[in-house]
């Protein structure tokens, strides 16, 4: 559960900031409903971040990574539930005199045995999904080269219910079908998938998801390696066709994602490749309700009675400001580092 009662008051208009017990058949309390990362807009100074030989500093309410010598890392920890999904985002500044940098993430500090980001040029965001397997889960900024380098905002949030069922491959491509002509072999290497002797551009890997006519729902994944033969991946209305396209061909290596409006009760996850001497690598595919992955827990017991976000009252519906789930909230606009949310909760 997300839920930290750490941070200073909000500025919320008075009968609501306060709390009330109005008997034992009302009782009204307050949240905070923050990212899982301590300190992660880095703005007191380099508190819950550490290095084992690294300087930390804040500058320009950036962390400033200094090297001894070139792997050197800073780190952070976060406290997580065995089984779920979290969307983790950092932001290289792109200020500092090292070469590259990566992010890690593994169930120790310097491990990215649950993710490790391509080594990058400094500068930009990366986002990514991990799932947990530990309730401690350790985020690792390893920089290359000599000198320094900044980064902005780190943030956690956990993600809503993924209707894919093993799309992230933790060991083979059980709940995936494949269909079509042509189709070669998947396997699943380090916890990603690939496909290879496949012939042709008909050959197709897909899942069905259930869906809500007219709801919005976000796909995400990973091409860890780009291969070299013709690809499209994205959503369709049949197992052997991609009707929104998210990636194809071309796109790149990292993270992708696309929204789609669900005109059918079934949507198929699809995968279409072509022949390939070097196979297309993916990982961490995901499809939740709404427009981004990223969700706060609320408490149990507790049923939502008002939101604020950054001091504002927030308002609900999936055209606005949030939306209220079975045990989490989702706002419309995917949460930051430095995002204050604020819950006013009745018991249940």
């Amino acid at each position: 559960m997300t839920v930290k009662i750490t941070k200073p008051a909000l500025n919320l208009r008075e009968e609501l900031a306060s709390l009330r017990n109005q008997g034992s058949a009302y009782e009204e309390s307050k949240f905070y409903l923050d990212g899982l990362v301590t300190n992660g807009d880095f703005s007191n100074g380099t508190t819950g971040w550490a290095s084992p030989t690294a300087a930390l500093s804040v500058v320009s309410n950036a962390l400033r990574v200094t090297l001894s010598s070139s792997g050197n890392y800073a780190y952070t920890s976060i406290t997580t539930v065995v089984g779920q999904e979290y969307v983790i985002t950092t932001e290289s500044m792109g200020t500092g005199t090292a070469t590259s940098y990566r992010t890690l993430v593994g169930t120790s500090f310097g491990s990215g045995n649950l993710y490790t980001q391509a080594t990058t040029p400094l500068g930009g965001d990366a986002s990514f999904t991990i799932t947990a397997t530990a309730t401690t889960t350790y985020i690792s900024l390893q920089i290359f080269g000599t000198g320094y380098a900044d980064f902005g905002n780190v943030s956690v949030y956990e993600v809503a219910p993924n209707l894919v069922t093993n799309g992230t491959f933790d060991s083979d491509t059980s709940g995936w079908t494949t269909a079509g002509s042509g189709v070669g072999t998947w396997s699943v290497s380090s916890g990603r998938a690939s496909q290879s002797g496949q012939t042709g551009f008909s050959s197709y890997l897909n899942q069905a998801i259930s869906c809500v006519v007219g709801e919005t729902y976000t796909l995400s994944f990973e091409v860890y390696s780009q291969g070299n033969g013709n690809a499209n991946i994205g959503i369709g209305t049949t197992g052997t066709g991609v009707s929104v396209n998210v990636w194809q061909d071309g796109d790149g290596t990292g993270i992708f994602s696309g929204t789609f409006t669900a005109t059918q009760t079934t949507h198929y996850v699809v995968i279409q490749e072509g022949t390939a001497s070097v196979p297309h690598v993916l990982d961490n595919i995901i499809v939740t309700q709404g427009n981004h992955h990223a969700i706060h827990s609320t408490p149990y017991g507790y049923e939502v009675k008002d939101v604020y976000i950054d001091g504002d009252l927030a308002r609900e519906g999936e055209a606005y400001d949030y939306t209220v789930h079975d045990g989490f909230i989702q706002p419309t606009i995917e949460p930051t580092a430095t995002t204050e949310t604020c819950l006013i909760g009745v018991r249940k």
